[in-house]
């Protein structure tokens, strides 16, 4: 399954610029994901075990990354602090 909506990627990727002051990007545990954002990431791509996540803040816009494998194939999956998948990236390298 290979899925990407490259606006929101291009967004998130966006969020940190090296210009930008007010970007926060900071691992955190798992268990500090709210549920409902797991759950999003977790039906976004079957079977995937997440693995890490990451909280992007810049100037009040949150994002959560939370990376994971599923099938041999690593992905990144951008989810909104309402639950909502903003894209995934899907590395086959």
């Amino acid at each position: 399954m290979r899925v990407m909506i490259i606006s929101i990627y291009l967004l998130t990727a966006a969020l940190c610029l090296p210009a930008t002051a007010a970007c926060i990007e900071k691992d955190i545990p798992l268990s500090e994901v709210p549920a409902h954002v797991m759950a999003a990431a977790s039906g976004a791509v079957e079977r995937i075990v997440i693995i890490e996540a990451e909280r992007i803040v810049e100037d009040d816009a949150v994002i959560y990354e939370l990376e994971g494998a599923a099938g041999g194939i690593d992905y990144e999956i951008h989810v909104s602090p309402s639950g909502e998948v903003l894209g995934i990236e899907e590395d086959d390298d």
